[in-house]
């Protein structure tokens, strides 16, 4: 199955993922987990590989989703992953069908309207999509032009490539930025690698020394906690969870030990807000840590918490009290709130109903 896996484009695989046991249904990032952290009300947005909108909620008392009106908005098809801005005022939905990043303007309630122009293309096959915590920068994983595409974001949300406006890695699938902004990493799954850049002036990226680190069998996904201290991996083929602290010039050291168990196929790692609690999306369950000196995780009890069919990315709101999981074969999005032991209680209702083929979700708060 690993053959198989790293024989197509991640996103088709992403796809048909959940039909096989062992392949990752999925990929975002930075586009997913904690975005904005502006003062108004929170509001979730997911993007959709076969229903070809953005859908978007408000959160709600107990963490009730609550679409917003309207409830969609236009998008590409094969919309795999989406990032807000920091500030709260632009979305961002990458396709890779078109191969090309939406950009939208927050309004009134959370409704979207697009930018103007209202796509950005990417190089080919793009599979990630994240946003600096200055909201001054935006990059894409372009996994089939090996290549991570630059973009500042300028006035009304409108993207400008940087110059240069690529940097080389090989098959490069989702990406996450450190809290400070100083370093980008972004998983390889075909060359089981991780990739780290330092991020220059005018977002321009070079890579760190050494410029790869090795996690694992099949990388995913990866993690920075809020102190900028601790970085995670997820190992597809290996159903383990690497730790690593960070060090000058972005350079990654393993923790003792260096990796984890997790449920089978790994795929998405998220922290918590106040850097205690750690997850992992699995297949169709999230599995719980808490994050202990060193880096060393600790399965919380219990230690799994059930999602839906075809589990692949999660979200944090700001404030730490909820999360959601999308659920791509399931057409749901699982809601929890996190509890102060880091155990994850459904909502009421559990689920909450979206559009087909639900895949990237990102959480922004209203300027």
């Amino acid at each position: 199955m690993t053959k198989m896996m790293k024989s197509f484009p991640i996103g088709l695989m992403l796809l048909i993922g959940p039909l096989f046991a062992g392949c990752p249904e999925g990929g975002g990032g930075g586009g997913g987990g904690l975005e904005g952290t502006g003062g108004g009300q929170s509001v979730v947005y997911v993007s959709t590989t076969s229903g070809g909108v953005v859908a978007a909620y408000t959160i709600g008392t107990g963490g009730i989703l609550v679409p917003t009106s309207p409830a969609t908005f236009a998008s590409p098809g094969l919309s795999i992953d989406i990032a807000a801005s920091p500030n709260g005022q632009y979305v961002y939905n990458l396709s890779e069908f078109s191969a090309e990043v939406r950009g939208y303007v927050v309004g009134n309630g959370g409704a979207l309207s697009a930018t103007s122009p209202a796509t950005f293309a990417t190089g080919t096959t793009p599979q990630g999509v994240i946003t600096t915590p200055n909201g001054q920068n935006l990059y894409v994983a372009n996994f089939g032009g090996n290549t991570i595409s630059g973009y500042s974001i300028g006035a009304n949300g409108v993207l400008s490539a940087t110059s240069p406006s690529t940097v080389a890695t090989l098959g490069p699938y989702r990406l996450t930025v450190t809290p400070n902004g100083q370093y980008l990493y972004v998983t390889n799954p075909l060359s089981d690698t991780l990739s780290g850049f330092v991020i220059g002036a005018g977002g321009v990226l070079t890579p760190t020394s050494p410029a790869t680190f090795t996690p694992g069998n099949r990388p995913v996904w990866s993690a920075v906690t809020p102190n900028g201290q601790l970085l995670y991996v997820t190992n597809g083929d290996d159903n383990t969870v690497a730790g690593y602290t960070i060090g000058a010039g972005g350079v990654l050291t393993p923790t003792s030990p260096a990796t984890f168990a997790t449920g089978n196929n790994p795929i998405y790692v998220e922290t918590t807000p106040n850097g205690q609690f750690l997850y992992v999306v699995n297949g169709s369950a999230v599995s719980g840590y808490s994050i202990g000196a060193g880096g060393v995780l600790t399965p919380t009890s219990p230690a799994t918490f059930a999602t839906g069919a075809g589990s692949f990315q999660m979200a944090i709101s700001a404030d730490g009290q909820f999360a959601y999981v999308t659920n791509n074969t399931a057409d749901t999005v699982s809601g929890f709130r996190i509890e102060t032991n880091g155990t994850l209680t459904p909502t009421s209702p559990a689920t909450f109903n979206t559009p087909s083929g639900p895949h990237g979700i990102a959480i922004t708060r209203l300027p």
